[in-house]
């Protein structure tokens, strides 16, 4: 709460936008809020319910027992660790939450979800950690070679914290050939709005760019203020 405080203080006086503030003087202090930047305010239920919503999360992970009792009998937890590695021409880069590794058994990664509904499936992002995970080349620190084992024998958990559901993903082949398309749609369609020609992208202008034809996509947007720099 101390520290939510601090960034709810440091986002209202818009210090993100002042040119003389050092990020690295702030560390994780340093917030910005869309709705401050964008549409000029934050209701106060908005800020009770997000409170509300962290005690809730974190009274919930303390709470799961079976989870805890796996993750201590890991020989090492490692989170929020970057994973990298090559799809083609493409360099795909995962930042899974948490992975454990338990000595010769094959590690696990989990996913934190903080939605009050829990409804969606995150299979795919845990198939591209996965593969991550596999494909990269292992970190000093990771007690095993990550790439002596195949994507399926990864575990992948999703932890939903405002609803205490785990929800455990085992995945076949198949799903990981979905995330390999996936990933390959996905840079294709980056290099072709960059206009890439030889591995390297050309001058354009957002001008040349369509309009959304949906509004609420620019109300979630987090370059509204270039689109209004462009017009104005």
């Amino acid at each position: 709460m101390a520290r939510f405080d601090r960034q709810l203080a440091i986002a209202r006086e818009h210090r993100i936008l002042d040119p003389a503030v050092k990020p690295s003087s702030y560390g994780d202090d340093l917030t910005a809020f869309h709705c401050l930047e964008y549409d000029g305010g934050l209701h106060t239920e908005e800020i009770d319910r997000a409170r509300d919503e962290v005690v809730k999360a974190v009274t919930t992970f303390f709470g799961m027992e079976d989870l805890f009792a796996r993750l201590r009998t890991a020989d090492r937890l490692i989170t929020q660790r970057a994973l990298s590695f090559e799809h083609s021409d493409t360099s795909v880069r995962a930042v899974p939450d948490v992975i454990a590794f338990f000595g010769s058994a094959p590690p696990t990664i989990i996913d934190w979800k903080v939605h009050v509904f829990g409804w969606r499936d995150a299979w795919l992002q845990l198939a591209i950690y996965a593969a991550a995970l596999t494909r990269c080349k292992p970190h000093r620190d990771f007690p095993v070679a990550t790439d002596q084992y195949m994507e399926t024998d990864i575990g992948l958990l999703e932890v939903q914290l405002l609803t205490g559901m785990i929800r455990a993903h085992e995945l076949e082949e198949k799903h990981f050939a979905r995330a390999d398309a996936y990933i390959a749609m996905s840079a294709e369609s980056m290099d072709l709005a960059l206009g890439k020609v030889n591995g390297k992208a050309a001058a354009l202008e957002p001008t040349i760019f369509p309009v959304t034809r949906y509004p609420n996509v620019c109300e979630r947007c987090p370059y509204r203020a270039l689109c209004w720099e462009t017009v104005l």
